[in-house]
């Protein structure tokens, strides 16, 4: 007599297969209706050669006299100068009453530990705070070198090296130009189902009408495409002008509006009535240490009632990645 698993076997050959059934595709006049209720503006950073103001990534900051450097508040080494903004160069976003504005001149200054593991307000690195910090000031000054025992980008926890550390304490400078795009709430960096590469494609097209060129796309998050021939080619398929491939990406600097969400954190926030006060992508078109959490995003946040009285020294960051 055939044993039960032969049996089974043999029925099981002979059952007709049992087809899964086809994902259902989302009516377009829903999407369209959810992308419409998700879609907020902001203010887009894009890397340019040529400044218009002292808006930049990397290089040395702005800091007037009287104003320290700031440092890590459990190992007291110096943070690392991620970016300034001057705010007096930067277009006004329709988004009162749910946020309050800027300040329409000064500069904000963004710092962060960037060790190895980035593991802000984590175990024995102290709050988020500790590690990240937003400067205001009404004025800039020269150029400011770091203190001479700042440690490397990538270092070990508290030591000067070590870990990842490469022979990099400042970043490369590049110039930044503010537009302002659409994005959409709730879209997703990674995993991203059907709304989030429509947001995407819709978001790309606001760079377009922008800055009146081809956006800069990512085909991939670790490859950046510099030079707008290569733009081209990359985001344009066919004749329709429609933007491929669907995993698509730009680099996301941003300022306001919703931030993208990783892996949950920038929901999270919104739930809080948290305001995205700067959001910094993993940048290799900067330089390759210029990295968050494997390819993620550092995004300072800070709430409205401290963002309306300037207290930007409450503001802090998180960073997640893929």
């Amino acid at each position: 007599m055939p044993s039960f698993d032969r049996l089974f076997s043999i029925l099981r050959r002979a059952a007709p297969p049992v087809e899964a059934p086809a994902p259902k595709e989302p009516r377009r006049e829903d999407l369209d209706a959810r992308l419409a209720r998700a879609r907020e503006p902001t203010i887009w950073l894009r890397r340019v050669l040529e400044a218009d103001s002292l808006s930049k990534l990397g290089g040395l900051p702005n800091l007037p006299d009287g104003v320290d450097w700031p440092r890590q508040g459990v190992s007291n080494t110096p943070l690392h100068f991620l970016a300034q903004i001057e705010l007096a160069h930067l277009p006004p976003t329709p988004l009162a009453p749910r946020t309050a504005a800027l300040p329409a001149r000064g500069f904000l200054f963004f710092f962060a530990d960037m060790e190895e593991e980035m593991l802000w307000g984590w175990g024995d690195r102290g709050a988020d705070s500790d590690a990240t910090r937003v400067i205001y000031a009404e004025t800039a000054g020269p150029p400011r070198a770091p203190p001479a025992d700042i440690p490397l980008v990538g270092h070990a926890w508290g030591k000067p090296d070590g870990g990842y550390a490469k022979e990099l304490s400042v970043f490369p400078e590049a110039p930044l130009q503010a537009h302002v795009i659409d994005c959409f709430v709730g879209a997703h960096l990674y995993f991203q189902g059907d709304a989030s590469r429509e947001a995407d494609r819709r978001m790309l097209r606001s760079i377009e009408r922008a800055t009146g060129e081809a956006a800069p796309v990512l085909e991939r998050r670790y490859e950046n495409y510099e030079h707008p021939a290569a733009w081209v080619g990359s985001a344009r398929r066919g004749g329709d002008g429609e933007i491929a491939p669907p995993e698509a990406r730009i680099v996301r600097h941003q300022m306001l509006g919703a931030a993208t969400n990783v892996q949950g954190t920038a929901d999270g926030a919104r739930e809080r009535g948290l305001v995205s006060l700067l959001q910094l992508d993993s940048d290799w078109g900067l330089c390759r240490e210029f990295l968050f959490c494997d390819m993620g995003m550092a995004q300072f946040w800070i709430t409205p009632e401290d963002l309306a009285a300037g207290r930007f020294d409450k503001a802090w960051a998180t960073t997640e990645g893929g």
